[in-house]
């Protein structure tokens, strides 16, 4: 019998073994943030990293390693747990984390040679989808679902998104016709930003069944209508399948040494588990339908068009706020303690359109404008504070 969105608010309130999910979910962090993976880049151990997941998922359902080839012919593999469903008609739900990360640091960057763990970004991830998995089975929800669910652990996101490129160019043997697609990265600091999802006008539906599901919740939930444009949704909206991107916030460890395991909420990474088991339950049913909404899916804030190739090389210290979507310019949440941003006076709420004397719309030109700067340029900024327009002259530094 099929859940109804209203049982799902029910099933929300089963207790279930905290301190066994707590267990599993640790046991995958500590595996993958560890310092035994060094970062788990194609640099570093990956091998370590997949090996971590593999056990964490043996036993559930069908296990399948794909594999592909990146860069310098190295070879990269995602991780594929399989349940088919009972109607081979009813398509597929793609639920997926990424597993790689930074390693020692890019070349370049100020860290390079210090493990980048990667703690948040993605192992909060892979943890709460290796417990989705488990609850999956041990619920059975498995007993039930109509349409066939691959819960997939994607390789290469921090190096264009192959791990989930791949997929959709050459999904496995027997998935056709993807429904949805829901991707957990960075999702282990719900206490700090609430649940933002992106893409949920990505697919018709989506919205509502989300709200539906948090009345038996009460997350802080922020739905964004279209795609971050910066993890693997990316690559199934690109494909026409409607695809949802989890994130609990942006934070100053983004892609940084100390983004580690004692920074992480492990309270609402469990919450973020149930609030995805019950959307992927609902989803796996025939009756449900998700129609593709090419408009919200194809308006990312990191419009890769009009990325041009480089790296910066400087950091002004603002933290921006990725659910701020409906403002033109780019609104923060904050600033880094003692960066530039910090120093010139610029607070939460504040809209930065204009850098360098040209215009800031969102957060491309935000980036574009940065790459033209070496440390120790002068800049000036301009923002909006409460509707009123001010400058500010800065001096940028190297960025860490």
């Amino acid at each position: 019998m099929k859940r109804s969105i209203l049982l799902a608010l029910l099933v929300a309130c089963v207790a279930f073994d905290a301190s066994a999910a707590n267990m599993r979910m640790n046991e995958v962090l500590e595996g993958l943030a560890g310092e035994g993976t060094r970062g788990r880049s194609i640099e570093t151990d990956l091998a370590a990293a997949a090996d971590v997941i593999g056990r964490a998922v043996d036993g559930y359902g069908t296990f399948t390693r794909q594999r592909f080839e990146g860069p310098d012919d190295a070879m990269l593999e995602n991780l594929l747990v399989i349940d088919p469903g009972s109607d081979a008609d009813a398509g597929w739900i793609v639920v997926g984390a990424h597993y790689d990360h930074l390693g020692l640091g890019e070349e370049g960057d100020a860290n390079r040679g210090k493990i980048h763990f990667g703690a948040d970004d993605n192992a909060s991830g892979c943890a709460v989808l290796a417990e989705v998995i488990d609850r999956w089975w041990g619920g059975g929800y498995a007993d039930e679902n109509e349409r066939g669910v691959v819960f997939a652990f994607f390789s290469g996101e921090e190096i264009g998104l192959l791990g989930a490129k791949h997929f959709v160019e050459k999904l496995p043997d027997g998935v056709e016709s993807v429904v949805t697609m829901i991707n957990l990265d960075t999702v282990g600091r719900l206490e700090d930003g609430g649940l933002t999802v992106f893409g949920a006008a990505s697919g018709t539906g989506l919205a509502d069944a989300m709200n539906g599901i948090n009345t038996g919740f009460g997350l802080d939930l922020k739905l964004v209508d279209r795609s971050s444009g910066a993890s693997d949704d990316m690559a199934f909206a690109e494909a026409g399948v409607p695809a949802l991107h989890f994130f609990t916030g942006a934070h100053p460890t983004y892609h940084r040494p100390t983004d580690t395991l004692d920074t992480l909420d492990h309270g609402g990474m469990g919450r973020v588990t149930s609030f995805a088991l019950e959307l992927v339950d609902y989803l796996s049913f025939a009756d449900v339908q998700v129609e593709f909404v090419p408009a919200g899916a194809a308006a990312a804030l990191a419009d890769p068009d009009r990325a041009t190739e480089g790296r910066r090389r400087v950091t002004f210290g603002s933290i921006p706020d990725f659910q701020a979507t409906d403002v033109v310019g780019v609104k923060i949440t904050g600033v880094i303690p003692g960066s530039p941003a910090e120093e010139a006076g610029l607070q939460a709420g504040d809209v930065i359109v204009g850098f360098g004397g040209g215009p800031v719309e969102d957060l491309t030109d935000y980036s574009e404008a940065m790459k033209r700067y070496a440390p120790g340029d002068e800049v000036e900024v301009e923002f909006l504070r409460a509707g009123e327009r001010s400058s500010v002259t800065v001096t940028l530094r190297e960025r860490r």
